[in-house]
């Protein structure tokens, strides 16, 4: 009788591998999916919330400056000493309630009208006799995302705290790369276990369609192999234990 051999890819071992594969796979993908979702938006309110924060309480310490020493200059003071640690791109600045930059980090911007189209709202609000709330947008600046958060104060002075959110959510992005390589390595990991696991499964079978191709040709002799066979406790152990 002809031997024959299955290919690995017909295989049950390469089946249950590719099993695992599959089962991991899924696993992991939907795992850095769900937590980097999860991540990204517990940062983003984290930080707004911030942001609002920021610009809420230099509001209210220029809203408690004493009108004899309330000056351009003692805003700037205030203003400049805003900021968010490990965000290089958080600045804050001052605007009057007609639209006049008072105070910004890059000097000649001060005295012009304010060009952030979020504050303009603001402005145009104002000047209809509305007072918004203070609140935090995402706008587009120079093809990027950046968070606003404005606050104002008694006398409708703006207060505006403003941040990169591709800063922001970096942290993020790193988390999802560690993350991804990780989900690699343990892929990888997998793979070889699974293989070791189908290749353990599926020795035996093999060793015994060898027993049962010599009894086909009617060779009765012993197979060393059939002894290990038989003392399995397995279903290849039964049919070991049933073909002796």
């Amino acid at each position: 009788m002809k031997q024959e051999k299955v290919t690995f890819i017909h295989s049950i071992s390469a089946k249950i591998t590719l099993l695992a594969v599959f089962i991991v796979v899924v696993s992991l993908v939907g795992s850095v999916i769900n937590a980097s979702s999860k991540s990204r938006k517990v940062v983003e309110n984290v930080n707004s919330n911030y942001i609002l924060s920021l610009a809420e309480m230099g509001a209210q310490t220029i809203g408690n400056i004493p009108a004899d020493i309330a000056t351009d200059e003692e805003y700037s003071k205030i203003i400049s000493e805003i900021n968010m640690t490990g965000v290089e791109s958080a600045y804050a600045y001052l605007v009057s309630e007609d639209g006049t930059m008072i105070y910004h980090p890059t000097a000649d911007k001060i005295g012009q009208p304010v060009e952030n189209t979020v504050v303009k709202e603001v402005v145009s609000q104002l000047a209809s006799g509305t007072v918004p709330e203070d609140a935090v947008v995402e706008y587009e600046f120079n093809g990027g995302i950046k968070y606003a958060g404005y606050a104002l104060t008694p006398d409708h002075m703006i207060v505006v705290v403003t941040a990169d959110k591709d800063e922001i959510v970096k942290p993020v992005n790193q988390m999802i790369w560690f993350m991804s390589i990780t989900a690699g390595i343990t892929l990888v990991v997998c793979v070889i276990i699974g293989y070791l696991l189908s290749r353990f499964i599926c020795t035996p079978l093999e060793h015994l369609t060898e027993i049962i191709k010599n009894t086909a040709d009617l060779n009765f002799s012993h197979n060393a192999k059939s002894d290990g066979l038989c003392k399995r406790t397995d279903e290849t152990g039964f049919m070991a234990r049933e073909l002796r």
